[in-house]
Formats: structure tokens, sequence, C-alpha cells
């Protein structure tokens, strides 16, 4: 008889759960899953009030969305049944995103982002500064480190292999470190806490 284990992984933006049996071998929990996904969370977006198989302690999240922003992810929660958490509201500039965007442009809505393909772009006075100068656009391309794809996975979502540190979005403004562990991907930012 195998005897599982549950170990929570300290991430800021999920909870995701892992099983280890006694010999060793680890696999992503996959309990809550309705749909027949491989990942922690289902791969339908659930409604509210969606049954769900919370951890012990805590809640587990998973996001839903296809545009490459982070901000524009619909965020969901499970505490035994999933709850929306948010999400799904990026700030555009007024009249809309740019139709030929092109980083350092000038922009005028501080803290907008917009979406060129799989590059991410947010209107701001500095990246990664403490000086705020004219705002443009600064516009991040998808990763190039090997095995990382052009476009964030969904938290909670399921992945294959190991992956460690996607970037997406520009640093402390709209972005997220992905990781694909155990067959799930996890969310982190950077600037949290």
């Amino acid at each position: 008889m195998k005897r599982w284990i549950l170990i929570a992984l300290p991430l800021s933006l999920t909870g995701v759960w892992l099983a280890c049996s006694s010999n060793g071998a680890s696999s992503a929990d996959t309990s809550s899953s309705s749909s027949g996904s491989s990942g922690a969370c289902p791969e339908v977006e659930p409604k509210d009030g969606d049954a769900c198989v919370a951890p012990k302690t805590g809640t587990f999240s998973c996001t839903y969305g296809q545009d490459p922003r982070p901000c524009s992810r619909r965020y969901w929660a499970c505490d035994g049944s999933f709850h929306p958490q948010g999400g799904g509201t990026c700030t555009e500039p007024q009249g809309g995103c740019p139709a030929n965007l092109m980083a350092g442009d000038a922009c005028s809505t501080q803290g907008a982002s917009c979406a060129a393909g799989d590059t991410i772009c947010d209107c701001a006075g500095c990246m990664n500064c403490a000086d705020a100068g004219p705002l443009t656009w600064k516009c991040q391309p998808p990763p190039t480190k090997p095995g990382c794809p052009p476009s964030l996975g969904n938290q909670g979502a399921a992945c294959d292999g190991m992956i460690l540190g996607c970037s997406y979005g520009i640093t402390c403004i709209d972005d997220v470190t992905a990781t694909c562990d155990n067959g799930v991907w996890s969310w982190n930012s950077p600037c949290d806490g």
C-alpha cells in the first residue's frame, strides 16, 4: 500500500500541491480537476460555486485566458468550491492599443498595457528605475530561454517537463515568472511582497 504526503510549495500567487509516494516519486495533485486535465486546474474555466478538492490548508489558484498579458487573465481560487478572484482588467490606453505599437513610442496613459503578438508592452516613465522620465512604450518580447513557450501558460494548467524561470512582461509593471514543475504551471511575480 502506498502512503502519500502532501507538501505545500511557498509560491506567492499559488499553492501548488505535490503528492509524494513512499517510494520517492512525485506527481501533481490532480484531484481538483473535473475535466480530465493533467494539471491542478480544470481545462475549462469553472463557474462560481463549482466543486473542487481544496488542499488541507489554504486554497489553490487557477487562471484562465489566452491574452499574453498576465493582467488580462481571470483568477479563480478553490477552497472546496471555485470562486472568482478578479483579473482580466488590464488598463488600456484611451482610444485602445495602437495598431503599430513600437517600443519607445510616446504614450499618455501611465500603466496602460498592450500586446503586440506575444510581446507585452506597458506605458511607463521608466523600466526598472527610480527616476521617472517621459511616458513611452516599454516592450518585452517572449522569453528565449530553452523550453519556455512564447505565450504564458495559465497558472495551474498542465505543462510538460521541468522548466524554471520563464519571464513574461515588464519587471514590476505587469510581470510573471512561470515555472513548470511536475506537470503544472505556477506563477510568481518578482515584485510581490
